[in-house]
């Protein structure tokens, strides 16, 4: 009961701060304005169908080669090795959005929020006593809940994270290293995407890195696609999809080195149900039926770039959970699962969590897959207790898969995938480095595996 009001309290006076903030705000929604297509967008899928094709504007990429087979496959092309280069280099990283000030610290509001969510007596104490402190961090300038409010009823455009340094070691890194083939972002690259004003101060912030080497994402749950007016702002900005709605593709690299799959989980998951039940379920059915095929490739590598992470001992667990009465996304969570065993999938790359989690998946004796979280592009971090973080290996999942190893970070960071072009037999491998970076945009490597390896013990 106590509980019950707390959040009661709580919800009655955000209701009234966005009452209050709505009434002078300006219109929160529009189109986007920019260059049609932006700078770096992906256009290379005939898109006539839907919209008027500007020739001088549109058409693919030079590092992107036409595609081979039929748009309504769902085939990107293939990207592009540069001349020589003795390995493949893939950067990650995802939810680079910007946010609340005040969620980049681990107490006071989000220690409210967390403890009021969790189950747990001691995070909800930790919460109650945090009350005070959330108060305190209105008058701190750097948790400046003035301009958090300014921000989220009247601007709409945010402040907190670290956008700008993960951004900056990005192109520090690509500078540096002429091997980095391809960027890969798991989601949530604006806070709404129906605001075609976010969508232009991205372009822009984006524009000489995107135009510089292939940028691929796939949709988040904050870019909103489920809305027509949010999707066209995705198509314009990142790149149509072949069909409408039809947010899933796969890209190659040659040699059959490589097939990354690109999936829309929106559809999948809907926690927030904003599809009708029969839209989602035959939207789902079609892309898993699509993914199971498109993964039946001699490729030496497979990757799933979704947003909402398959596996996680975060925030976001539910997601995957609930469907009113009905487990419909629990048994898509396993059919999805069930895939990635049968096609022998390297790696599942996420976001959604504001963190890095490196995960195995195992069903059978040595085999399995690597499950990728990468949250920690420039949104407020979310924290993740030891409590949690153990809590994901004594769980099963749908497909009676297990959790064998769970290790996790709350960090901005990026990730780099390296693959030999040519390895020796018998030695084929893919390198995993993760590099936090740091306030002074120092960068440090957090963590290193083989992904063409298996966890040496369970942890």
């Amino acid at each position: 009961m106590r509980r019950q009001v707390a959040v009661g309290g709580l919800v009655i006076t955000w209701l009234g701060l966005i009452a209050a903030g709505c009434s002078g705000s300006r219109a929160p929604f529009g189109p986007y304005k920019g260059t049609y297509p932006a700078p770096g967008a992906i256009t290379a899928f005939d898109s006539t169908v839907w919209y008027k094709r500007d020739e001088t504007k549109a058409g693919a990429p030079p590092f992107l080669k036409p595609n081979s087979i039929k748009p309504n496959e769902y085939k990107l092309g293939t990207l592009d090795i540069v001349p020589g280069a003795d390995s493949v280099v893939i950067l990650l990283y995802g939810d680079n959005r910007p946010g609340f000030r005040m969620m980049t610290t681990s107490w006071g509001v989000p220690a409210i929020i967390n403890g009021f969510a969790s189950p747990s007596l001691r995070s909800f104490v930790w919460g109650a006593v945090n009350i005070p402190v959330a108060l305190v961090q209105g008058f701190i300038p750097k948790m400046d809940l003035p301009r958090d409010l300014y921000s989220a009823f009247y601007s709409h455009k945010f402040s907190g994270g670290a956008e700008k340094r993960i951004l900056d070691a990005l192109t520090k890194e690509i500078a540096r290293d002429p091997q980095v083939s391809f960027v890969v972002q798991t989601g949530d690259v604006v806070e709404n995407g129906r605001r075609g004003g976010q969508w232009e101060d991205y372009a822009k912030r984006h524009a000489a890195l995107r135009q510089k080497i292939p940028y691929l994402a796939a949709v988040g749950n904050h870019e909103r696609t489920w809305n027509a007016e949010a999707q066209k702002n995705w198509n314009a900005v990142m790149g149509p999809p072949a069909q409408p709605g039809r947010n899933w593709f796969a890209v190659d690299f040659p040699d059959s080195i490589a097939r990354f799959c690109f999936l829309d989980s929106n559809i999948l998951s809907d926690p927030q149900d904003h599809y009708p039940d029969s839209l989602e379920t035959a939207m789902s059915n079609e892309q898993l039926a699509w993914l199971d095929s498109a993964l039946a490739v001699p490729a030496r590598f497979r990757f799933i770039v979704l947003h909402h992470p398959v596996v996680t001992s975060g925030h976001y667990l539910s997601d995957w959970q609930y469907d009113d009465s009905k487990p419909a996304e629990t048994r898509r969570r396993g059919r999805l699962i069930s895939i990635c065993h049968r096609r022998n999938v390297t790696a599942v790359l996420a976001g959604h969590e504001h963190l890095y989690q490196r995960t195995f998946v195992q069903k059978y004796a040595n085999r399995g897959f690597w499950h990728i979280t990468t949250g920690g592009g420039g949104s407020p971090l979310y924290r993740l207790s030891e409590e949690e973080r153990k809590g994901a290996l004594s769980l099963t999942l749908p497909d009676s898969s297990k959790v064998t190893w769970n290790a996790a970070q709350s960090v901005y960071h990026y990730s780099r995938l390296t693959i030999v072009r040519r390895p020796k037999a018998g030695e084929d491998h893919i390198r995993l480095d993760v590099y936090a970076v740091g306030n002074n945009g120092k960068v440090t490597r957090i963590d290193h595996q083989d992904l063409a390896d298996f966890p040496k013990e369970k942890n």
